[in-house]
């Protein structure tokens, strides 16, 4: 029903905003490199994708979160994080967005599976900022919201991938 959508986008907007609040002005590079931190730990092997890759001997380090192209990078993907929770109650816009955005992530070399690990990641970013606020209906709705990212960018793209198994 359009009352527990409209329910999901109020919880996100929500939280966001409490996390907004709480770390200020740096809350696209804070929130993004611990978002990056979780991505590296539940999938180091990830780090190969990005510009980045080699700035700490390819390794996943402390040093490696000190290196402003990661640091700028995780930014601008919490940047669009929040652009996208600031659409949600504009799907019809936020589509082509993220629809565009899935496209040029194909060019990157970012694979389906890779999505879940963002997800993944997402989630554990938010339980670290929100702490006790983070309850099951904040996980529930965030996960429902990052499963319509997710879907968006992901699209068609990997259609051809289908055709190996016919």
């Amino acid at each position: 029903t359009d009352d527990a959508l409209d329910n999901t986008i109020a919880v996100v907007q929500g939280t966001w905003q409490e996390i907004k609040d709480a770390l200020g002005d740096g809350v696209a590079e804070t929130a993004g490199v611990i978002l990056f931190r979780h991505i590296f730990r539940i999938a180091p092997q990830a780090l190969a994708l990005f510009s980045f890759k080699d700035c700490a001997g390819g390794n996943v380090c402390d040093e490696l979160f000190e290196n402003k192209t990661l640091r700028k990078h995780a930014a601008k993907v919490v940047g669009t994080v929040d652009t996208a929770v600031g659409m949600l109650k504009k799907l019809d816009k936020l589509i082509p967005v993220l629809v565009n955005l899935g496209k040029k992530h194909v060019n990157y070399g970012v694979e389906p599976a890779h999505y879940e690990v963002v997800g993944e990641a997402l989630l554990a970013t938010l339980s670290d900022a929100l702490g006790d606020g983070y309850t099951t209906e904040v996980h529930e709705a965030w996960a429902a919201v990052y499963d319509i990212v997710k879907t968006t960018m992901i699209g068609k793209n990997y259609d051809y991938m289908d055709a190996t198994y016919a």
